[in-house]
C-alpha cells in the first residue's frame, strides 16, 4: 500500500487569515499539517488579552500563534519532538512569543488556565496504513481503535487545570465514537456546540472504504456520501466546569 498524500511530501509556506490576523507557517513532511477543519475552529475561539492559554496538541503551532497575536500568555505542547521546535520555529516567524514543550497532553505545564485549546487525534487507522506510515508520524493522527481513546482520556483529566471560568475548546469528529464522546461531555462539562460542518474525508479513508463501512454499519462512527464523496462531521465545543 502507497502511503496516501496526508502529511506533506517536501516543506511548503502557507498562509492563513485567523480572527483578522495572518499567520504565515513553515510546514515540514515529518509535521501533522493544519487540517481543512482548524480555520473554523479557530475563528469561535474566544482569547481576551491577558489569557493564560494552553494549546494541547500544537503542531505547527497555528493556534498558539493565534492565541499569542490576541496578546495572551501561550504554553503549547505536543507529544512530537518536530512538532514543538516547528511551533517555536513558527511563532518567531510570526514574531509573537509562545512556551513550547515535547510531552503528553499538558506535559510540564503547571496551574490553571483561562484558555485549553485540544485539537487532538481522532482518527482510526487502519493496520496496514499505520504500518506505512510508521510510528512517529501515525502516533499524531492515530485516536485510538475505536479513534476517541486520546480525546477520552484528555477530557478526564483537563479539569485539574480548570479554574471556575475557563474555557476549554475541542474538536469532536464523526469519524470516531463521537457518540461515547458525547456522553463524557455531558457527564463531567457545561458544553456548548459553537458549530457544525461536513467535511470530506481525507484519502486513507477513501482507500479503506470498507473498512470504515463496515464501522459506519456497526454504529460506531458516522461518514455518509454527498456528490460521490465520502465526509464525516465535525462538531467544536466550548466546555467550561459543570456549575455548582
Amino acid at each position: 500500500m502507497q502511503t496516501q498524500n496526508f502529511f506533506l511530501d517536501r516543506p511548503e509556506v502557507r498562509d492563513y487569515q485567523l480572527q483578522g490576523n495572518k499567520i504565515s507557517l513553515d510546514l515540514h513532511p515529518d509535521v501533522f499539517p493544519p487540517s481543512a477543519f482548524v480555520v473554523p475552529f479557530a475563528q469561535n475561539i474566544q482569547i481576551n488579552p491577558g489569557d493564560r492559554v494552553a494549546d494541547i496538541g500544537t503542531g505547527s503551532g497555528i493556534l498558539a500563534v493565534m492565541a499569542a497575536q490576541q496578546g495572551a500568555e501561550v504554553w503549547a505542547t505536543d507529544i512530537s519532538e518536530a512538532s514543538v521546535l516547528n511551533a517555536q520555529e513558527n511563532a518567531k516567524k510570526n514574531q509573537v512569543d509562545i512556551q513550547a514543550f515535547a510531552g503528553s497532553f499538558f506535559g510540564p505545564l503547571k496551574g490553571k488556565f483561562d484558555v485549553i485549546i485540544a485539537n487532538l487525534p481522532q482518527e482510526i487507522l487502519p493496520e496496514d496504513y499505520k504500518f506505512d506510515l510508521g510510528e512517529g508520524l501515525s502516533q499524531t493522527i492515530n485516536g485510538g481503535k475505536l479513534g476517541n481513546e486520546i480525546l477520552i482520556e484528555f477530557l478526564k483529566i483537563a479539569p485539574q487545570y480548570m479554574h471556575a471560568t475557563s474555557r476549554l475548546y475541542i474538536n469532536v469528529g464523526s469519524l470516531s465514537d463521537f457518540k461515547s464522546t458525547f456522553q463524557l461531555i455531558g457527564q463531567n462539562y457545561d458544553a456548548r456546540m459553537i458549530n457544525s460542518y461536513a467535511l470530506p474525508n481525507k484519502a486513507f479513508v477513501e482507500k479503506n472504504i470498507d473498512f470504515y463501512k463496515r464501522l459506519n454499519a456497526d454504529g460506531k462512527i458516522h461518514i455518509f456520501q454527498e456528490e460521490g464523496i465520502w465526509k464525516a462531521m465535525v462538531y467544536p465545543f466550548e466546555l467550561k466546569l459543570k456549575s455548582a
